[in-house]
């Protein structure tokens, strides 16, 4: 996920966001941010890296649920 500068910019990105939520936000931005953290870090682990090309089908459960939160 991390293979290109645009995709590690984005990270950090997002976690100089939520690190913001957690330190100046009240509780609903911290439970954003907490279910943002960790649907990112669920995505880490679903992905599948041998299959370069067509849809990663293990990250669309992920993001339903993140949705849903």
């Amino acid at each position: 996920m991390f293979d290109t500068l645009y995709s590690q910019i984005g990270a950090a990105v997002g976690v100089i966001v939520v690190t913001f939520a957690f330190l100046k936000g009240d509780e609903p931005e911290r439970v954003g941010g907490g279910i943002y953290a960790l649907g990112s870090l669920a995505a880490l682990l679903v992905q599948n890296d041998s299959q370069l090309y067509g849809p990663q089908g293990g990250r669309l459960p992920v993001a339903a649920v993140v949705l849903a939160a």
